[in-house]
């Protein structure tokens, strides 16, 4: 079979060992046809290099106490995408219920900023709605880091704004910083 883009492919996967060279819309459609017969182990991952960035990421959220269990996450962005052409960003962020010390950049999950998985065996994080809406909101941004710091979530908690206790706070945010509103049932 021969996919428009020019990449010959069959059963078996791409005939060329540099996978992430599928372009444009080829690589989408190649990810979702062969999905249950390709092995990215043979043709190489997407994104290998922000995998190891994001995975070091979750890995610091862990050693530095940040996030109980698997609580937390953190994720990054590659605005060229797959093409470079940077019409389809891709994100890796960390799998659902992963523990981090067991974690590799295999178990990261590669998606496009609909949440569509383009790439990964695992279910992404539940946090995945969140990471992508701030990527698209802000996209000067090229990383997302959500941690449960048993301080910060303490404080959280109490419903109350931060006072500002120090010049740094003052140069940066005149005031208490402030708390939204609990969520209503129907929010939630």
């Amino acid at each position: 079979m021969k996919i428009d883009c020019g990449t010959i492919v069959d059963e078996t996967g791409p005939q060329n060992r540099n996978h992430p060279a599928l372009v444009d819309w080829c690589g989408y459609r190649f990810l979702e046809e062969y999905a249950t017969s390709w092995n990215p182990g043979e043709y190489g991952m997407l994104l290998e290099r922000l995998r190891e960035e994001v995975l070091k990421a979750n890995q610091e959220i862990a050693r530095r106490g940040l996030a109980p269990h698997t609580f937390g996450n953190a994720s990054g962005i590659d605005r060229a995408g797959i093409d470079g052409s940077g019409q389809e960003p891709l994100v890796v962020i960390k799998p659902s219920g992963v523990d981090y010390l067991t974690m590799t950049p295999a178990d990261l999950v590669v998606t496009d900023l609909d949440g569509k998985i383009v790439e990964g065996k695992l279910r992404p994080s539940s946090d995945l709605d969140t990471h992508t809406l701030l990527y698209r909101e802000f996209p000067e941004i090229g990383g997302v880091v959500h941690t449960h710091s048993e301080f910060a979530t303490s404080w959280a908690q109490a419903g109350r704004a931060i006072p500002c206790l120090g010049t740094t706070h003052a140069d940066y945010f005149h005031g208490p910083v402030p708390v939204t509103e609990p969520l209503t049932a129907a929010e939630v």
